[in-house]
């Protein structure tokens, strides 16, 4: 609630399963009985940073093949805000969506860029496959709560921009999520075909959340071979992200997890709108469809110090009793903004990040196994070697 009256539904933490609950009506799990069976991961750090992607990979040419009207493919964008991503993940993010044949992709940046960054970035921003948005100087909150009500203003500008470039569909995603179709011989773009002419406003995907072996920093966020996408035990979130159906009349984001036929994410729920007001977005049947055909993996904290990083910004945030509520649901938010206040002591910093982002992990979850790390990385290895094939032959 904010001023008394109005509500932003954004708080997404909540579970798929149960379909989108309220915040105020929380996700009940039983953490006390979930965490006596993690133990904590006690591996010797790495240090890994070795790179998959370079930004020569990126400046040369499209990592997709040129979109031809004949082909038949969707016109399929990517929005995302993101303060401060790293280059190594930057690159691997945007390699895999221009691969996967995404464009364009509207970026809010949020701070400086550094030379890395700006090298990564100035191939798709010179063809255009990167439209960016920088606010150099920005002091706003980084609390949980602030950042979400952000992206939701952002996406709601973007749809319009999209719709203006003639796009069919726009799909929200953070800067360390992947969408990722479970046949790896279809992109992104084939995924959408069967949705051109449907009524859904959201076309919605189930989320896998990664846990890694510990690494104090690394050059491949996204594409170790020893990487595992649980299914269950989330400590993030678990009800997924989607796109937005552009060839609807009215769309508008309900929240960060879904679109809706009704612009509700900053008013109160009323009773008329019923899952349309949905505490986690709309789940109503007229408006959200679920694909699943492809599923978004979530690579949050790909090491010790990204995740040093992201919470050293909400630790500094004045955080709201909206983002009380949300790290109350969510002890590994809880704890690691709690440690992060406590800057001088490293080893319980790292005994946090282990417990909640590394393997082992406990011992109920269940992993999927199909898509893994190594399906993944063979995937971009794949991408890699068609687009420096188009690069070298564009070159003679």
């Amino acid at each position: 609630e904010v001023n008394g009256k109005r509500r932003c539904v954004a708080a997404m933490s909540v579970g798929a399963s149960n379909g989108g609950a309220p915040p105020r009506k929380r996700l009940r799990v039983d953490w006390r009985k979930k965490l006596a069976n993690v133990t904590a991961n006690r591996q010797t750090p790495s240090n890994d940073k070795s790179e998959l992607v370079k930004a020569t990979d990126l400046a040369r040419c499209c990592p997709a093949p040129p979109r031809t009207i004949s082909s038949g493919r969707p016109r399929v964008a990517l929005a995302t805000c993101t303060r401060g991503c790293p280059a190594s993940r930057l690159r691997e993010w945007l390699f895999w969506h221009l691969a996967e044949g995404v464009q364009p992709i509207f970026l809010r940046w949020e701070g400086l860029l550094d030379v890395e960054q700006e090298a990564a970035l100035h191939g798709p921003l010179q063809r255009k496959e990167v439209i960016m948005k920088i606010v150099k100087k920005y002091k706003a909150s980084g609390s949980f709560r602030a950042v979400m009500c952000r992206q939701i203003r952002f996406i709601k500008e973007t749809i319009t921009a999209a719709k203006a470039r003639g796009c069919d569909f726009l799909l929200h995603l953070d800067d360390d999520e992947l969408l990722c179709s479970k046949e790896a011989s279809f992109s992104v773009t084939d995924l959408f075909r069967k949705h051109m002419n449907t009524s859904a406003r959201c076309i919605h995907f189930r989320n896998l959340e990664a846990v890694f072996p510990f690494s104090t920093t690394t050059g491949q966020p996204f594409t170790r071979d020893d990487i595992r996408f649980r299914k269950n035990n989330h400590v993030l979130y678990c009800n997924g992200k989607s796109a937005a159906n552009l060839r609807a009349i009215e769309v508008f984001p309900s929240g960060v997890h879904h679109f809706c036929m009704y612009d509700r994410s900053f008013e109160a729920p009323l009773p008329e709108f019923g899952l349309h007001d949905g505490g986690g977005g709309c789940t109503d049947p007229s408006c959200c469809c679920i694909d699943d055909s492809a599923v978004v993996l979530h690579l949050d904290s790909p090491s010790f110090e990204e995740w040093r990083t992201k919470f050293s910004v909400r630790a500094a945030s004045r955080l709201s009793k909206d983002d009380a509520g949300e790290m109350q649901s969510f002890p590994f938010k809880k704890e690691s903004v709690e440690s992060m206040r406590q800057p001088d002591k490293i080893g319980e910093q790292e005994r946090v990040y282990r417990r909640w982002r590394c393997l082992p992990c406990m011992e109920d979850s269940e992993f999927d196994t199909s898509i893994t790390g190594h399906s993944v990385a063979t995937r971009f290895q794949r991408q890699l070697e068609d687009a420096r094939k188009r690069a070298a032959d564009k070159g003679t």
